[in-house]
């Protein structure tokens, strides 16, 4: 599966994922004003489409809502990524435990303003 997302900062977004959520950059062309990368996540599984486009505004259409669009990664220690992410500028927007389904959630908004998920489930829980 792969998403596309419209942003600001293309190749800085980019390195930003790269270097504090282990993705790794498949494929870029263009530049920060007008280009695409595709980046797939720690385990090569979700290719994400980051697009700038200059008559674009990456976020004209999404409200302020975090649960309505978001980015979503997994992670197998989501304090330590959490804390990753802070150090490079993102800030906390919500903490969620679970118990029930054996889950933790934390979404931050990254310095370009989406948001970004980490989950953390039990290795039998929901989506390998």
């Amino acid at each position: 599966m792969n998403i596309l997302v419209y942003v600001s900062e293309l190749l800085k977004k980019a390195e930003c994922y790269k270097d504090n959520l282990g993705c790794t950059i498949r494929f870029s062309k263009g530049t920060d004003a007008d280009g695409m990368v595709f980046i797939a996540d720690s385990a090569g599984e979700t290719i994400l489409e980051l697009f700038r486009n200059p008559v674009v505004d990456p976020l004209a259409k999404v409200q302020n809502n975090p649960v309505q669009v978001r980015i979503a990664f997994k992670s197998t220690d989501i304090e330590a990524d959490s804390e990753v992410l802070l150090k490079a500028g993102a800030a906390l927007v919500l903490r969620e435990e679970m118990p029930e389904i054996d889950q933790i959630l934390i979404l931050h908004k990254d310095p370009w303003g989406n948001i970004v998920q980490l989950v953390q489930r039990r290795a039998d829980n929901f989506v390998k």
